[in-house]
């Protein structure tokens, strides 16, 4: 059975700011101060104030609000002056639910009607949530325990004695082994082999027909020492070309070539042409090959007009289909002016690279002019360059050409391109070039 709250008083002595004693009066008990310091606390020098400003009658409290100077305090739901009560010297008795602050100066009393809760009982409840809780609990987790080891590897089993070797048996038991002999080498194999065969021999020359077998063994020793073979001078066709003057004048021009750019003689990325056609070959400038392995020509994607080496060798195509038509060769023009540039890095500069690179832009343009055979017209790029060289952004400036792939391939292979390091950043605010078929 539960104890009833029982009834009580807060008190509060507050000086300015600062609190100085909190107490809860129980039943019978008064709030008392006194100058000498042997209540409470202390009345402060100068405050006309009653000794016992809250004092317990007839089973309750009454407040005595005597030398009140200010405050607030609520009575039966209603506020009332301190001021005005304190002028009237009478009590005023405290009931739940009142409370207030009574100001003496600088020195304040608060007080307040309040219960005090009964103290718990010596025996603990049996609650029937808590007991289900903790069952549940300890079933979850001899679940979680459980699924853990049904899931969990098992130990290694122990190997059978039967399929231990007598290493691991050794080892085991700390047993020394003694050390088997080594497999004889091939080499060795072979010395040993040598020897038996010399000494089976020797017992064949000291019998009959040591003599003969001695002399068979120096014959095949002597045969395989030989090394005064020499090849044949002939080798065919080839041995002809090269003691004839052709072969004298092509040792001369090999013996000129130190490097692969010498080989090339100067081919690079302008003098290459993207045709359109299929196959490959090389068209020679001066005649392909007079004399030499490879002309000084420039080399063509497609069906070009055959030197002496050019389209008829070219996988067997130009050589089949005959010479392309030159006026539906794809050509791509670069502006001679010097580009909108400024920066670190000269016009000459730029325009170089962009003649190394012009066959990858003709390859933008040839793909869709095989689709359209029309198509012709003017591009304008502008890209940014780095101290380093390297395009940081590229964009198409104007396009007369209205075909967003081969503008699009332009700007992506104008970002892959490198040029020579500067001081500064370069930035080319225009460079125009002009594609068509034909001349």
């Amino acid at each position: 059975m539960a104890t009833a709250a029982v009834g009580a008083l807060r008190v509060a002595a507050v000086w300015g700011t600062s609190l100085v004693d909190v107490r809860t009066l129980r039943h019978g008990e008064s709030y008392e101060l006194d100058a000498a310091g042997a209540g409470a606390c202390a009345i402060p020098e100068g405050v006309d104030m009653a000794k016992v400003p809250l004092g317990f009658v007839r089973g309750g409290w009454a407040l005595d609000p005597r030398g009140a100077l200010g405050g607030t305090l609520w009575v039966r739901g209603r506020e009332e002056d301190p001021v005005a009560l304190a002028r009237t010297g009478a009590a005023i008795a405290v009931l739940p639910g009142d409370y207030g602050l009574i100001q003496y100066g600088i020195f304040s009393v608060f007080f307040q009607h309040t219960t005090i809760a009964p103290p718990p009982g010596g025996r603990v409840p049996f609650e029937l949530l808590v007991v289900l809780a903790l069952f549940s609990s300890s079933v979850l987790h001899v679940s979680v325990l459980g699924l853990l080891r049904l899931t969990m590897t098992p130990d290694p089993l122990a190997k059978p004695l039967e399929l231990t070797s007598p290493d691991e048996l050794a080892a085991r038991f700390r047993l020394h082994r003694v050390a088997a002999e080594p497999t004889p080498t091939a080499t060795e194999a072979g010395e040993k082999s040598d020897a038996a065969r010399d000494r089976a021999d020797r017992d064949r020359r000291s019998t009959t027909g040591g003599q003969r077998v001695a002399d068979a063994r120096q014959g095949r020793e002597g045969r395989a020492d030989r090394s005064d073979v020499q090849p044949t001078p002939n080798l065919g066709g080839l041995s002809d070309v090269l003691n004839s003057d052709t072969g004298d004048e092509i040792k001369r021009t090999l013996s000129t070539i130190n490097s692969v750019a010498d080989a090339l003689n100067g081919l690079n990325a302008q003098n290459i042409l993207v045709g359109g056609g299929v196959g490959a070959g090389l068209r020679g400038g001066a005649g392909g090959m007079t004399g030499v392995a490879f002309g000084t020509g420039t080399m063509q994607t497609g069906l070009g007009a055959p030197g002496a080496v050019g389209g008829a060798i070219a996988n067997g195509v130009d050589a089949r289909r005959g010479a392309a038509d030159p006026a539906r060769e794809a050509r791509v023009l670069v502006a001679d002016q010097a580009p909108a540039a400024s920066g670190g890095l000269a016009g000459e500069q730029i325009s170089r690279v962009v003649r190394a690179h012009q066959g990858a832009l003709r390859a933008c343009f040839e793909t869709e002019a095989q689709r359209n055979p029309n198509l012709r017209g003017g591009v304008t790029l502008a890209w940014q360059i780095d101290k380093a060289g390297n395009v940081t952004g590229a964009s198409l400036a104007n396009s007369t050409l209205n075909n967003p792939r081969v503008e699009g391939c332009m700007v992506r292979q104008v970002k892959g391109w490198h040029f020579p390091p500067s001081d500064t950043p370069t930035s080319v605010a225009s460079y125009p070039f002009r594609f068509g078929v034909g001349g």
